[in-house]
């Protein structure tokens, strides 16, 4: 009895060990590694976003927005340089002629400006005499705003200057209203006018004689 009973048991857990045997075979474990590791194989190669490359249509759009800003910008300021040109010729300039008067205290009024450049021991004239704001008619509505700058060498002094300005004043003025407007249209004509009014003043035996006069004018409108 006991022995059927040892046999039983020994075809029990024969028939155990072999069901596990069939349960766990190497293919099987070999598939269930696989499936471990394939989820973290999917994982690593996913493929990195490259950084998109500019297109060369893009590229030239952008070169040629640049392009056209500096264009913009070039023609401003070549626009504002003429425009300070044109500010700067239209010295000395007038229209026509015209008999209108204005009263000779205006015309003359006193507005004055020594300058003195004896720092300089190579300057040529170191006395400067700067008459301001002659006021000479050209039209009804037009004047001609005129500086006239004269130029003294070492024989004159700052005293004589300051007694002789008001004379000047009158001379110039009574010498220049009757000058042609054609005149003022020409630059050399204006070189021309202020050696002529230095020779006059030099024939009239004026003290102290400016050794150069310098015209220079802007037109006034109404």
């Amino acid at each position: 009895m006991e022995e059927d009973i040892k046999k039983e048991l020994k075809e029990i857990k024969e028939e155990v060990e072999a069901k596990e045997k069939i349960d766990i075979t190497p293919e099987r474990a070999e598939g269930l590694v696989e499936k471990l590791i394939k989820p973290e194989e999917e994982k690593e190669e996913i493929p990195e976003e490259k950084p998109k490359k500019l297109k060369p249509k893009d590229l030239i759009l952008l070169i040629g927005s640049l392009f056209v800003v500096i264009l913009i910008i070039l023609g401003i300021w070549i626009g504002l340089r003429l425009i300070k040109g044109e500010t700067k010729k239209e010295k000395v300039k007038v229209l026509s002629e015209s008999n209108v008067s204005i009263p000779e205290g205006e015309a003359i009024r006193r507005f004055s400006k020594i300058v003195i450049l004896k720092e300089e021991k190579e300057v040529k004239y170191p006395y400067k005499l700067e008459l301001k704001n002659f006021l000479i008619p050209l039209s009804l509505k037009e004047f001609l705003n005129l500086n006239i700058i004269l130029y003294f060498d070492n024989s004159t002094s700052t005293k004589e200057l300051t007694e002789a300005e008001l004379n000047f004043r009158e001379k110039l003025y009574s010498y220049l209203k009757n000058i042609s407007s054609d005149v003022w249209k020409n630059e050399k004509e204006v070189e021309f006018l202020e050696e002529k009014i230095k020779k006059e003043l030099e024939k009239e035996n004026v003290k102290p004689l400016p050794q150069r006069i310098k015209l220079e004018g802007v037109i006034l409108k109404g």
